[in-house]
């Protein structure tokens, strides 16, 4: 009878310490996304990080989880959600795009002792201040997004 209580007492332990184990933080549906960044028509002339950000759609878990990637040479990229997994969370995003430092070949920090200048000013409207909107559904999304600069001369 002893033992029998020591299995109850010894499940009911096992449960309770595995109950919360993945709770909280669940990963939502995803989908791929790929696409390709232009400027004026044309690839952009250095790097750009674009980030998804999802619109809270009363699911406070994915709330600010956002999804990012890094244009190749020909302005392409394929968003990580978190960093980690391929894809976005499904519907609406504001997107920002950021330039990065240097010029697609040397690539490096904005500021410190080893520097790379940035080739490109993005303006507010696509990047802190953004007004672009994509919708990410199930399957995979295919996104142009199609900046307009003006472009020191």
């Amino acid at each position: 009878m002893k033992s029998c209580r020591f299995c109850v007492l010894g499940f009911a332990v096992f449960g309770i310490a595995f109950s919360g184990c993945g709770g909280g933080v669940k990963t939502p549906e995803l989908a791929m996304v790929t696409g390709k960044v232009t400027i004026n028509g044309e690839i952009p002339p250095s790097p750009l990080e674009v980030v998804y950000e999802p619109q809270n759609q009363g699911d406070a878990s994915v709330a600010g989880s956002s999804s990012m990637a890094v244009t190749d040479i020909e302005g392409k990229y394929e968003l990580k959600y978190m960093g980690q997994k391929p894809g976005a969370v499904l519907g609406e995003h504001t997107v920002r795009i950021h330039a990065l430092a240097g010029n697609g070949e040397d690539v490096g920090p904005a500021g410190g002792a080893d520097a790379v200048a940035i080739d490109l000013k993005i303006p507010p409207q696509y990047d802190s201040a953004s007004t672009l909107k994509q919708q990410v559904t199930a399957g995979n999304n295919d996104h142009t997004i199609e900046l307009t600069l003006k472009m020191k001369k």
